[in-house]
C-alpha cells in the first residue's frame, strides 16, 4: 500500500507548515491526485485519518481533486486526454499510452502529481 508511504510524507509536509504558520488546528486540505499516480481516494484518505492522529490535522477533512492525465503527441500535434484500457481482468484502469489520433508514441504533460494545494486552518495571532 504505496499511499501510506506517500500520505506519511504529506503528512510531514503539512505538519511542518502548520508549525512554521502558527496554525493551531487545520480545518481542511486540499489533495490533488494525478490519475497517473494510481493512488486509491479511499486508501488515501484512510492513511490521511490514521496520521492526522494526535497532529494538528486531527479532526480535518482530506478533499481530494483528481487530475486527468493529459498528453501531447509530437507526431500530430495531439494534445489532450489519455486513454485507458477499462478492461475488468485487470482490476485497475490500464493507461495506453499512444496517441488516440495517430497511435505514435506521446509525451505525458500532467496526471503523474500529487499535489498540497491549500490548507484551511486556524492560526494563532
Amino acid at each position: 500500500m504505496h499511499e501510506l508511504s506517500i500520505m506519511s510524507e504529506i503528512m510531514d509536509t503539512l505538519v511542518a507548515e502548520s508549525e512554521k504558520n502558527n496554525v493551531t488546528a487545520v480545518r481542511k486540505v486540499f489533495l490533488e491526485v494525478g490519475d497517473l499516480t494510481f493512488l486509491g481516494h479511499e486508501q488515501l484518505k484512510f492513511a490521511y485519518e490514521v496520521l492526522a492522529e494526535g497532529t494538528v490535522l486531527d479532526g480535518s477533512e482530506l478533499v481530494l481533486e483528481t487530475k486527468p492525465a493529459l498528453v501531447r503527441c509530437e507526431s500530430c500535434g495531439y494534445e489532450g486526454e489519455l486513454n485507458f484500457d477499462e478492461n475488468p481482468e485487470y482490476h485497475l484502469r490500464v493507461p495506453d499510452f499512444s496517441c488516440p489520433r495517430c497511435e505514435d508514441s506521446v509525451t505525458i504533460v500532467s496526471g503523474n502529481e500529487c499535489i498540497i494545494r491549500k490548507m484551511v486552518a486556524d492560526v494563532e495571532e
